[in-house]
């Protein structure tokens, strides 16, 4: 039976237990998600983007191509940039999540923007990044920003954008540094 419901979110900061971050994103209908995403994450100079994949459904094999170096599930090793990661989830509900590097680990690219997501069956994807600050230099406001990623089936071909000038390369997209507009 399906069901109205409210959802909020509250990610405890890693300063201390009192401080909290209260953020939000919509969340999708089930029959809405999709088997095949691509990661768009803000670009962040003062920590990780990560997300995480959430099976809806039994034995769903995942697989997941990077754009950059990803932090294995060990928090010390690392998987190259390129590198096909494969994981079944077992059961519905399990959460797969990987993060990338941050500014400190002197990575050549440390923006998960572009990451290829493969699954099997559908999944739910929230991506995002810890510690955001925006504008960049604004002081102690960072927050964790994410959101649910819409499946690649839901995405146009065609779109409207214009440049933003709050961006000094004028670029409406800080990830993939875009080149081409209609």
């Amino acid at each position: 039976e399906d069901t109205d419901f409210t959802l909020y979110m509250r990610n405890r900061t890693y300063l201390s237990e009192q401080a909290n971050s209260y953020d939000m994103s919509a969340v999708f209908p089930t029959q809405t998600l999709g088997t095949d995403y691509v990661v768009q994450t803000f670009w962040l100079d003062q920590s990780y983007t990560e997300f995480a994949i959430i099976a809806t459904e039994d034995n769903t094999t995942i697989n997941i191509k990077p754009r950059c170096q990803t932090l294995k599930s060990d928090e010390i090793s690392w998987y190259a940039a390129g590198t096909t990661i494969t994981k079944t989830l077992a059961k519905k509900g399990d959460v797969y999540l990987l993060k990338g590097p941050s500014a400190d680990d002197d990575a050549p690219f440390w923006n998960l923007s572009g990451t290829t997501i493969g699954a099997s069956k559908p999944v739910a994807v929230f991506q995002g990044g810890m510690l955001a600050f925006i504008p960049e230099g604004s002081g102690l406001s960072g927050d964790h920003i994410f959101e649910q990623a819409l499946p690649v089936y839901t995405w146009g071909k065609r779109f409207v954008a214009m440049n933003m000038s709050a961006f000094p390369d004028g670029s409406i997209d800080r990830g993939s540094k875009p080149t081409e507009y209609l």
